[in-house]
């Protein structure tokens, strides 16, 4: 599994290591960085052809869209500040999978961030990974499965 996050959540970089392992009893390390995002990979090495990736929507888009042919894996789940707009995370033989999105101003969806230090995280947290951690699911594909909503 492959965790890719935008650098400018380089101060949580600690916190959210350690809420991995809690959520997905793996350990994760870095394997560099590519356009502003850097890269970890689940250790033990697991080939579980899962990609998580953490960002804001237009730039997800375009991180994806430019490197599509570098992700190995088959299923990617996007948590990102909004909702896709006309097939942005489109991505040919790929199940792509969108956090939870809520309404807000103007009928637009996001996903909003949550206060972490309520639910005992050193970091700010959306839904979806309220939601992964809490998830009683011992499958990591089945979590996502049923924490995300399938976009393609």
């Amino acid at each position: 599994m492959r965790y890719i996050i935008k650098q400018s959540k380089r101060h949580e970089y600690s916190e959210r290591l350690k809420y991995l392992y809690d959520t997905f009893s793996l350990y994760f390390v870095s394997r560099g960085s590519v356009d502003g995002f850097d890269v970890f990979e689940s250790f033990p090495f697991v080939q579980d052809n899962i990609l998580i990736i953490y960002g804001h929507n237009r730039i997800i888009s375009k991180f994806l869209n430019k490197h599509i042919d570098d992700i190995s894996e088959n299923y990617i789940a996007i948590i990102s500040c909004g909702e896709y707009e006309n097939g942005d995370y489109r991505l040919k033989g790929k199940n792509v999978y969108l956090a939870p999105q809520r309404p807000y101003y103007n009928n637009k969806k996001c996903a909003p961030l949550f206060k972490g230090s309520e639910y005992g995280f050193g970091f700010d947290l959306t839904e979806a990974e309220i939601k992964l951690y809490t998830c009683r699911k011992k499958d990591i594909l089945e979590k996502i499965k049923y924490v995300f909503r399938r976009i393609y």
